[in-house]
């Protein structure tokens, strides 16, 4: 599925607005919902979803992700946006999937739709930090 600029500055707004209906202020909060899958009001095959997974050299990143399902009978499917925090290594990424290129975010993969799968390094684990960036995405 191709993903617009337009529709990953919606995803961002609508990633947001799901911190603040959960009551997401730091990471303790994030934690709070590890392991849920939140469906996404008035969106059908779409969820919110919070999970800690394996991260780099042995650590655990709390990861929350826009989940966009496959639907029957059509290709497509995906994460645009996901947001890993690494309380071990003390650094954050938000990883984005976009037709364009985000400035300031890497790009460093393709996906078969012609995506452009790329991230931004945030230096802290602070949740307002990764907030104010996932708020510029939807600025742009």
């Amino acid at each position: 599925m191709k993903i617009p600029r337009e529709r990953l500055t919606e995803i961002a707004r609508t990633f947001l607005q799901v911190l603040d209906k959960e009551k997401v202020r730091d990471v303790r909060d994030l934690e709070r919902l590890a392991g849920q899958t939140i469906p996404i009001d008035g969106r059908d095959f779409e969820y919110f979803s919070v999970s800690w997974r394996p991260f780099n050299l042995g650590t655990r990143a709390l990861d929350a992700s826009y989940i966009i399902q496959h639907k029957p009978n059509e290709i497509g499917g995906g994460i645009p946006l996901c947001l890993k925090i690494n309380c071990s290594l003390g650094y954050s990424q938000i990883i984005v999937k976009t037709l364009a290129e985000i400035e300031g975010y890497l790009v460093f993969n393709e996906d078969p739709f012609g995506n452009k799968v790329q991230m931004m390094l945030v230096e802290s684990i602070e949740l307002q930090k990764a907030r104010e960036e996932i708020e510029r995405l939807t600025r742009t």
